[in-house]
C-alpha cells in the first residue's frame, strides 16, 4: 500500500510527525509521497529568513555555519535552500557527523571539505551541532588554525573577532519562547498547532478529520485533534512547555516538539491524559511531574472521594453536559476530570467546575519569574522600575540568602552573614548588600532559561548571580521556611556558589561579630595591629 493510500485516514497523515517517520529528518535531494501533508505544515521561521539572506550574501571560497542542536531543524532547512536552481553554485554539508568514506572520521570529513572550499573557492554551508563544533576546534587540521580560531570565538562568545570569511547563525540566538506583558508566546508553537487544527478546505489534516467525523462520528483521535484545535487549550500547551523548559531543562527542538504531538493525539488515551500519563516521547516523561491530578487541597481531594463514592455536585453534572459537545461521554476516574478542567485552561466549557475545585491551577511561581524576567530584561533606570526590582531583591532573593545562610544560627539579624561556628561560638560579620541597577540596566539578554541579578556587596564590590526557574522557586521556599534537601541538589550548588562570593569579600571586613549564648562582641580592626573589642 503506498502513502497516498495510507493517508487517507487521519491517523495515517498524522504519522510525518512522528520520530520514526521516514520524513523526520530531512535528506539532500529528498522527495518522498509523504510530503503534501509536511510541506504544509512547514513554518517559515526567523531563523530560516536570516540563513536565506547569509544565503544570498555568500561569496566565493566564504563558510557559512548552521549551529544548533541536533532535531532543531539545520538539515530541513538547509535542503530547502540546496534544492533551489539559485543556490546551485554553493556546497552544502548537511550533517557535520557524516564522513565520506567507510574508515574516515568525521573530523578528516570537515578538514577535507574545507580544503575543497579553499581550492574551489565554492561557497560552502555546514550544518552542525555545538558539541561538533567544539570537536573541530579542538581536533580539526592545525594547516586550518585560522578557521579553528574562528570557531573558538564563536564559542566563546567573541563574535568581533571573528574573521570575515566565516559566518555563523546559532539556533540558541532565535528563542522559541518568550515571556509578553500578558503572558507567554512562542514564535513555533503556536503557529504550529494553529495550522495544523485551522477549520479551512486547504488544510488536508482538518480534511481527513471531517471525513473520519462523517464516517464513524466522534474517536478518541477526533476527539483529540478537535481538542488541540481550541485556543484556550492551545496556551495552557505552550505554557506547560515553558515550564518543561524551565523547570526540567528540557530542550525543546523542533523534531522533539512535532513527536511529542504526535504523541498526545494519537497515544491511548484521550489528550489530557495523554499528556500526564508519560510515554515514549522526552517531553511527555517531563510533564508527568506536572500533572494537575496530583495537586493537594481539600477540594480537590473532595471531589476524588466523591467521584470514588458516585456523590457529585451540581456543576459537575453541567461540566459532563457541556464536555459532550468535545465527544467525551464518560471518563472512568476522577484524575482525567481534573486534568480536561486543566486543559480547557480559560474556556467557559469548566469555569462552574473549576469553583468546586477551588482552583484556577495558575502557576504564581512561573507567573513572578516571568514579571522579573521581564524588569531585568525591560529595566530603564526609572524610579517605578527601580521600585519593583528593588522589591523582588530585597523580599526574595537577599531575604534567601539571608536565611541560607543563617540557618543554624537564626537568631542573627538581617544584616549578619553567619560565617562559621566553633564551641557554642557564632562568628558572622555585617554586609550590605543591594541591588546594583547600573548594572542590571547595561545587561541586555533575551534567553528566558534565566536572567542575571546583580548585586552590589559592602557599597564597592558587584556580585552578578545566574537566577533559573529552578533557584527562584528554591528561593521563595526557603522564604516560606523550607529548609533545601538532596533533592535540590542542583539549585543548591548556585545558591552555595552566590553565598561563597559573597562571605568572600565579607571575610575582608574590618568587623566581625561574635555570639554565644545571650554574649554578644563587636570586634573591629581600628589599625592594622590594633583591635577594639565591646559588647554588644
Amino acid at each position: 500500500m503506498d502513502y497516498n493510500q495510507q493517508a487517507l485516514t487521519l491517523e495515517n497523515a498524522l504519522r510525518v510527525l512522528s520520530k520514526s517517520s521516514a520524513e523526520a529528518v530531512a535528506v539532500e535531494k529528498g522527495n518522498s509521497s509523504q510530503s503534501q501533508y509536511k510541506s504544509y505544515l512547514y513554518i517559515q521561521t526567523k531563523v530560516e529568513l536570516d540563513f536565506e539572506q547569509k544565503l544570498r550574501e555568500l561569496g566565493p571560497g566564504k563558510i557559512l555555519f548552521l549551529c544548533g542542536s541536533s532535531g532543531d531543524g539545520k538539515s530541513e532547512i538547509m535542503t530547502r535552500f540546496s534544492n533551489k536552481d539559485e543556490f546551485q553554485h554553493i556546497d552544502f554539508h548537511l550533517d557535520a557527523t557524516h564522513s565520506f568514506k567507510p574508515n574516515q572520521t568525521a573530523i578528516q570529513a570537515l578538514d577535507q571539505l574545507f580544503k575543497a572550499t579553499i581550492n574551489s573557492k565554492r561557497p560552502l554551508v555546514v550544518g552542525i551541532n555545538i558539541g561538533m563544533l567544539g570537536n573541530y576546534a579542538k581536533s580539526g587540521d592545525d594547516e586550518l588554525s585560522y578557521l579553528k580560531d574562528a570557531i573558538i570565538h564563536f564559542i566563546e562568545g567573541d563574535r568581533s573577532l571573528i574573521a570575515k570569511e566565516f559566518q555563523f547563525i546559532d539556533f540558541e540566538d532565535y528563542p522559541k519562547f518568550m515571556f509578553m506583558e500578558d503572558g507567554f508566546s512562542s514564535s513555533f508553537v503556536e503557529p504550529f498547532l494553529k495550522k495544523l487544527t485551522s477549520d479551512t478546505d486547504g488544510n488536508p489534516f482538518f480534511q481527513l478529520y471531517k471525513q473520519e467525523l462523517a464516517k464513524h462520528g466522534q474517536t478518541k483521535l477526533t476527539t483529540n485533534y478537535m481538542l488541540l484545535s481550541l485556543p484556550e487549550v492551545q496556551v495552557v500547551l505552550v505554557e506547560l512547555l515553558i515550564k518543561a523548559r524551565l523547570s526540567k531543562d528540557q530542550f525543546v527542538t523542533a523534531r522533539t516538539l512535532l513527536d511529542f504531538i504526535y504523541c498526545i493525539l494519537s497515544g491511548d488515551n484521550y489528550l489530557f491524559d495523554n499528556l500526564f500519563l508519560g510515554g515514549d516521547n522526552e517531553i511527555q516523561e517531563r510533564l508527568v511531574d506536572f500533572d494537575p491530578a496530583n495537586i493537594r487541597n481539600r477540594n480537590i481531594d473532595q471531589f476524588i472521594l466523591k467521584f470514588d463514592l458516585e456523590i457529585v455536585e451540581p456543576e459537575f453534572h453541567a461540566f459532563k453536559d457541556n464536555i459532550e459537545e468535545l465527544g467525551l461521554y464518560s471518563l472512568s476516574k476522577a484524575e482525567s476530570y481534573i486534568r480536561l478542567t486543566y486543559l480547557l485552561g480559560d474556556s467557559d466549557l469548566s469555569s462552574g467546575f473549576k469553583r468546586v475545585l477551588n482552583s484556577d491551577f495558575k502557576d504564581s511561581t512561573l507567573d513572578f519569574y516571568s514579571a522579573t524576567w521581564r524588569l531585568h530584561a525591560n529595566f530603564d533606570g526609572t524610579a517605578q522600575h527601580k521600585q519593583l526590582l528593588n522589591k523582588f531583591y530585597k523580599d526574595t532573593l537577599i531575604s534567601s540568602l539571608h536565611r541560607y545562610c543563617n540557618r543554624n544560627a537564626q537568631s542573627l539579624d538581617k544584616d549578619h552573614f553567619h560565617l562559621t561556628s566553633l564551641r557554642g561560638y557564632n562568628v558572622a560579620t555585617t554586609v550590605d548588600i543591594r541591588a546594583d541597577f547600573e548594572s542590571i540596566k547595561s545587561d541586555r539578554h533575551d534567553n528566558i532559561s534565566h536572567f542575571q541579578a546583580h548585586l552590589k556587596v559592602n557599597e564597592t564590590s558587584h556580585v552578578c548571580v545566574e537566577i533559573t526557574m529552578n533557584l527562584f522557586e528554591l528561593m521563595l521556599k526557603i522564604n516560606e521556611g523550607y529548609r533545601p534537601n538532596k533533592h535540590d541538589k542542583s539549585a543548591i550548588i548556585l545558591l552555595d556558589e552566590i553565598l561563597e562570593n559573597i562571605l568572600e569579600i565579607a571575610n575582608q571586613s574590618d568587623t566581625l561579630l561574635i555570639f554565644h549564648k545571650e554574649a554578644r562582641y563587636k570586634i573591629v580592626n581600628e589599625e592594622n595591629d590594633y583591635y577594639e573589642i565591646s559588647g554588644i
